[in-house]
């Protein structure tokens, strides 16, 4: 549950929206991963230029707040989209110090031809109307179903659907599904 964080889209002081995040590590460099629209949504016009997320102190003494520019002094955004026409973004962020900070990386993800069927279970986390349990700083776990087939392109996109109840601000969650148990209890999670 600490890999992902509430994010609070900002236009100056102002909170103009919420969202969810999640920490990934590609090549040893650290990422907010989210929705692109968390970053910048022409179509609603909303631009916010700095990003707050929050996470636990390492000491259990509540939590942190961390600001993300969204742009440089010239005004160039950089956050970077992942894909071309996918609601899908990452700003680099440095590893934050004395904060419990768990970033997921290419291990969370499933091998090729890893079967996900129509219908299956998988698991949404994030902050629902930026609803979340703030003394702990967790978040919301939803179900959801596989909803089109997976590793099949969606309308000519990489992308798949999920069926779920889902609110505003929970753009940019990751959605899980774990696949049997060991021996042990564990359960591997994939992205």
């Amino acid at each position: 549950l600490k890999v992902t964080s509430p994010i609070y889209c900002q236009d100056g002081r102002k909170t103009i929206g919420t969202g969810t995040g999640f920490f990934f590590k590609f090549k040893e460099k650290f990422y907010l991963v989210s929705n692109r629209h968390i970053f910048v949504d022409e179509g609603q016009n909303i631009f916010p230029d700095k990003l707050t997320i929050r996470l636990n102190a390492s000491d259990n003494a509540g939590s942190k707040d961390i600001l993300l520019p969204l742009y440089d002094v010239t005004d160039n955004p950089i956050w970077v989209e992942l894909a071309k026409d996918i609601d899908l973004a990452a700003i680099e962020i440095n590893k934050p110090e004395n904060c419990l900070f768990f970033p997921m990386d290419e291990t969370a993800l499933p091998p090729n031809l890893f079967p996900i069927g129509l219908g299956e279970q998988v698991l949404v986390i994030g902050y629902p109307n930026g609803f979340h349990d703030e003394i702990n700083n967790l978040p919301i776990v939803r179900n959801a179903s596989v909803a089109s087939a997976y590793g099949i392109n969606f309308k000519e996109k990489p992308i798949f659907l999920v069926d779920s109840r889902l609110h505003p601000g929970t753009s940019g969650s990751p959605v899980i599904t774990s696949r049997g148990a060991s021996a042990e209890g564990d359960s591997k999670w994939y992205l």
